[in-house]
């Protein structure tokens, strides 16, 4: 019985989840989540409302591409949210073109991460990133502990200077699911702090 209302817990409140990552983030963005581990990824085929999101006229992978020519630094950021304290890691494939050397960053919640230039030029005027171009572009991953619960945005940008040109293609966001257990606490503590509410309204 007791594992029963566990896992209808789990369901429930990972439904919720996903139901807000969809309201903060855009459409095309894929969030799954199988046993103790959910998945949110963008790829940006069939479109997407990033700032930056490019249509390929040559080919089926769309991808992000963020150009600043002579006007500063370009920003897209993907939002996604939490229900509980999560350890988190992201990857992507990226290609980097700077004049002068200086890195492009990925950042979540104001924590960043330097992109250097890629190593193979050939990555920016050729074609997209992803895992399908991998000889053409650069591989990065980083890990966050204890992501607390709520909104998140993860942003990427070209930094100052000009005739930068950032593409990043094929994110994914994997989150640790907290166990039931973890699950229930929460909905208690949501039911205490609705009670105080309910009685310093009727006070």
């Amino acid at each position: 019985m007791q594992n029963q209302i566990n896992s209808l817990l789990k369901k429930s409140l990972t439904a919720l989840a996903m139901t807000l990552a969809a309201v903060s983030a855009h459409a095309t963005t894929s969030d799954t989540t199988l046993g103790n581990t959910r998945t949110i990824t963008e790829n940006f085929d069939g479109g997407s409302t990033l700032n930056g999101y490019f249509n390929t006229s040559f080919s089926t992978d769309d991808y992000l591409r963020l150009s600043n020519g002579l006007v500063g630094n370009q920003t897209s950021t993907l939002a996604f949210s939490t229900l509980a304290s999560s350890n988190a890691t992201v990857d992507f494939y990226y290609a980097f073109w700077s004049p002068n050397g200086t890195p492009a960053t990925v950042s979540i919640d104001g924590q960043s991460w330097s992109l250097s230039p890629t190593s193979n030029i050939l990555s920016i005027g050729l074609t997209n990133p992803g895992a399908t171009s991998q000889l053409r572009s650069d591989y990065f991953s980083f890990s966050l502990n204890n992501l607390a619960a709520g909104q998140h945005n993860l942003s990427f940008s070209t930094g100052s200077g000009t005739l930068r040109t950032l593409k990043v293609d094929d994110i994914k966001i994997t989150l640790s699911v907290p166990e039931p257990e973890t699950y229930a606490m929460l909905l208690a503590g949501l039911g205490v702090l609705g009670a105080v509410a309910k009685r310093r309204k009727q006070g």
